[in-house]
């Protein structure tokens, strides 16, 4: 269980960073989670890039293992039922993001630049947490259905 979370989870945050760069190619609002995350610990860009992969990889992880805890105690560990719950656990998690970025990062945010987080910003960080929650939850089906 400790370990599908731990590679769901890193997996799921890789996913989450793929798609907001897709996204950021055509978006006029910096997405880069990982480069948010980063510097607002450390303004040196190669530094936060760096600092903010690993914070968000290691988020992965930790979330990736509390989500499938949660899975297996409410007995969502099998089939379609662990994806669907995924889903509706990374919503919950993106509102607490997006909600956090919008007013708390936004007027704190050392890089100007990510001071600017518009509803369309949030809305976006909302949408690959619950990508996240559903790569997590179908992972943990479907290896629950290959170990029963």
């Amino acid at each position: 269980m400790i370990l599908t979370g731990l590679v769901t989870g890193v997996i799921g945050a890789l996913l989450m960073n793929l798609i907001l760069r897709w996204i950021s190619a055509t978006f006029a609002e910096p997405l880069n989670m990982v480069e948010v995350l980063g510097s607002f610990f450390n303004t040196d860009p190669k530094r936060a890039v760096y600092l903010g992969t690993v914070l968000h990889l290691v988020s992965g992880a930790v979330f990736g293992v509390i989500y499938v805890w949660f899975l297996y105690l409410i007995g969502a560990h099998v089939g379609l039922t662990p994806l669907f719950a995924g889903v509706g656990m990374g919503f919950f998690h993106g509102l607490l993001v997006s909600y956090i970025l919008m007013f708390f990062v936004r007027d704190s945010h050392p890089i100007e630049s990510f001071r600017r987080a518009s509803l369309q910003v949030g809305v976006f960080y909302l949408f690959v947490h619950a990508v996240y929650g559903g790569f997590v939850g179908a992972a943990t089906g479907i290896l629950g259905l290959l170990s029963s």
